[in-house]
């Protein structure tokens, strides 16, 4: 995208950690206020603040990277104008054993509008 001349913005919860070395030149990196680190519970305080940025940046689109940001889109599923949100399932979304599978997918692909 960066290439055919779009503006590129990634939202992230802290602006250090391996990540930041895959970051290409024009990217443009937006940290929350304040920074969250990553964590097993970060993604419950990232994503009202996540979407407070989200609403400042007013993108065209948003991408979830993966599983781990799903719940995300939850908070980002209550801006108005709301933006397509398109998440990537980067690992296998449930065991297959998984009671009741049906409900939780419903619940945890909630907010998403498409899948790749």
């Amino acid at each position: 995208w960066l290439r055919d001349g779009h503006r590129v913005s990634t939202v992230t919860g802290a602006d250090e950690g391996p990540a930041m070395e895959w970051a290409p030149d024009g990217l443009e990196v937006v940290t929350t206020a304040p920074p969250v680190p990553r964590s097993m519970t970060s993604r419950l305080t990232l994503g009202p603040l996540l979407a407070d940025r989200v609403r400042e940046l007013r993108p065209d689109l948003v991408y979830l990277p993966g599983n781990f940001q799903f719940v995300l889109a939850r908070w980002l599923d209550r801006l108005s104008p709301r933006p397509p949100i398109v998440g990537t399932i980067s690992n296998p979304l449930l065991p297959p054993l998984v009671p009741m599978k049906q409900l939780v997918m419903r619940q945890a692909l909630k907010g998403i509008d498409h899948l790749v």
